[in-house]
């Protein structure tokens, strides 16, 4: 089974749907649960929230310096909001994805209204002030609704209706002068918005012949594709092709696509979600138990230092990058390449392999000696002195055999 882009779950590559725009959702052959009837209202995750903070500062001031210090100022502030946690489903004894956590505790309400002032005070700082709005000859009222129609649509990802006009015109204050406390309230605002903090999805149009099927308007559609592969808000090009219309054709869809999908950012959303499928996060120390006279005749000559954890998890993504950005890799190369990427000296001596610096083609194990993901050290070490072969062919049957949020089969 696998998810279309922009519609949630995991990252990857797949063709636009039929219907651009249009929710589909496929399921692996293990899932024995009917579909939902309808997908819930997504709030952004912490990383999400923290990434668009930083570009919208970066979009209302235009200047890389201005931007920076700016998001330094945002930054005390923006660290009281709370990590996401990672919940554990019915069945499973591990956390899952991040994304996952849709609480909304007091600590977030809190954090995301403090973030909203800070940032509202921090773009109408005198020498900023002037590039958030760029209003010149046009009356205060004017300049606001075309503040509104350009910034507050970025930042709530579509474009303003009537009564949200309305709203942001009575949090301004009176709008026969300039005011940058008046814009500051309003920045506030539209920062700690439901639009912003939630993926808010109304459909443009019914999908023909799919009850209760709606195919997505050109912004959530874009808004789906940029928290998808960027975990963040539309840049200026994929924006511009949601205005005009374009993105809801096939071929830009598919434009856009390839160009998010390529783009470095994309790499630590991968990452992340090679991290959370894999359980690397969970991996314990390994030297924890260097002290024991067990373990240590165990390890021998290979007792693992503090440092080998990170490496051998910076090897799996290494190995999880380069076969979905740096080759045509499938499935089955996750599964069998012999290539290796191990980063320090300790983890290639434990390999058998030359250090790789990070640039040159990977050393590779000899075929069929240590094929694929599963033979990576970050999934065979755990710092412990037994095995546990019940526990890894678990690991096997939930996460790679079948879907691993639906209960087991029954």
């Amino acid at each position: 089974g696998g998810i279309a882009p922009g519609t949630g779950g995991g990252p990857g590559h797949a063709p636009p749907p039929t219907t651009p725009g249009a929710r589909t959702i496929s399921f692996a052959a293990c899932r024995n649960t009917p579909a939902e009837p309808s997908l819930p209202l997504r709030r952004l995750s912490a990383q999400q929230y923290r990434n668009s903070i930083r570009d919208i500062l970066a979009l209302a001031l235009r200047d890389a310096a201005l931007a920076k210090a700016a998001e330094a100022e945002v930054a005390p502030t923006l660290s009281g909001l709370p990590e996401d946690e990672r919940p554990t489903l019915d069945g499973q004894d591990h956390g899952t994805y991040r994304r996952l956590h849709q609480d909304v505790p007091r600590t977030v309400v809190d954090a995301s209204y403090d973030v909203g002032v800070k940032v509202g005070e921090a773009l109408t700082k005198p020498g900023r002030f002037e590039r958030l709005i760029s209003c010149r000859n046009e009356s205060p009222a004017s300049c606001l609704d075309a503040f509104l129609a350009s910034f507050g649509a970025r930042v709530l990802r579509a474009p303003l209706d009537d009564a949200q006009r309305e709203l942001y015109r009575r949090v301004y204050g009176k709008t026969d002068v300039v005011s940058a406390q008046g814009y500051a309230r309003v920045v506030a605002l539209l920062v700690a918005a439901p639009q912003f903090m939630y993926f808010v999805e109304h459909g443009a149009s019914a999908v023909p012949d799919r009850p209760r099927t709606y195919a997505l308007g050109a912004h959530e559609l874009a808004s789906r594709l940029s928290y998808h592969f960027w975990d963040t808000l539309p840049d200026d090009e994929l924006w511009a092709a949601a205005s005009s219309g374009a993105l809801l054709e096939p071929n830009e869809y598919a434009k856009q696509v390839s160009r998010l999908a390529g783009d470095k950012r994309a790499t630590a959303v991968v990452d992340r979600f090679y991290d959370g499928w894999l359980r690397l996060e969970d991996m314990r120390p390994l030297d924890q138990l260097n002290t024991d006279k067990a373990y240590r005749t165990f390890a021998g000559d290979a007792l693992p230092t503090r440092e080998l954890r990170s490496a051998v998890i910076a090897d799996t993504l290494a190995f999880t990058r380069h076969h979905t950005f740096g080759s045509q890799g499938t499935f089955d190369d996750l599964l069998k390449s012999d290539l290796a990427f191990p980063g320090t000296t300790e983890l290639a001596k434990l390999y058998g392999l030359p250090v790789w610096d990070g640039q040159a083609p990977p050393p590779a194990f000899p075929p069929g000696t240590r094929p694929g993901l599963l033979t990576r050290a970050a999934l065979l070490a755990d710092g412990r002195t037994r095995t546990r072969p019940i526990v890894r062919g678990s690991f096997v049957r939930r996460e790679l055999l079948c879907d691993p949020l639906s209960p087991p089969p029954a």
